[in-house]
C-alpha cells in the first residue's frame, strides 16, 4: 500500500511539475507579447495599413525600398501622424 502511495504521489509530482511549467511559458510567451507590441510604437491600425499597402505596392512590382517609402507615406496620411 505504501510502495503504490508513493508510486502514485510521483505521477502526481510530475504532472503538477508538468502543469507549472507549461504555466511559466505561457506566462512568459505573454508577457513577452506584450512588451513587444509596445515597443514597436505603432498602432494596430497603422500595421494593417502598412501591410496591405506593402502588399498592393509589391504586386505592381515597385522596387522594395520604394514600396516601403510609398506604404510609410500613405499610412502616415491615413492615421494622421
Amino acid at each position: 500500500m505504501l510502495k503504490s502511495f508513493i508510486l502514485k504521489s510521483k505521477k502526481f509530482y510530475a504532472i503538477l511539475g508538468a502543469g507549472i511549467v507549461v504555466f511559466l511559458l505561457v506566462l512568459t510567451a505573454n508577457i513577452s507579447y506584450d512588451l513587444g507590441r509596445e515597443q514597436t510604437g505603432y498602432s494596430e491600425e497603422y500595421l494593417q495599413a502598412y501591410g496591405i499597402h506593402m502588399w498592393a505596392y509589391g504586386n505592381v512590382e515597385l522596387p522594395q525600398e520604394t514600396a516601403s517609402e510609398w506604404a510609410a507615406s500613405a499610412c502616415n496620411l491615413q492615421v494622421g501622424k
